[in-house]
């Protein structure tokens, strides 16, 4: 083996390598048949993305964002509060 491969990795790689290489194939595959008429065209899948609906987004005066989830509005306090987990993001 080379030097620059270790060991514990290998394998794992090998097998994601292999996996990665039969869906392509039977990719292309299917493009192929597609392509000369032998195969319907299926659309491709779009994975949609849900909008959390209690989602926020706030600008702050300084131009960062952030965003936070709303929180449950409360009988005894007034307003819409936001609560940030990562300020990061």
């Amino acid at each position: 083996g080379s030097g620059f491969i270790r060991e514990e990795y290998r394998e794992p790689f090998l097998q994601h390598l292999a996996q990665a290489r039969t869906s392509l194939e039977t990719q292309l595959a299917h493009s192929l048949l597609v392509e000369e008429g032998f195969a319907p065209v299926t659309p491709p899948d779009s994975a949609t993305r849900l909008k959390a609906s209690s989602r926020r987004v706030i600008t702050t005066r300084d131009r960062r964002t952030l965003v936070g989830d709303l929180r449950v509005g409360q009988p005894d306090a007034p307003g819409n509060f936001v609560d940030i987990k990562d300020p990061l993001t």
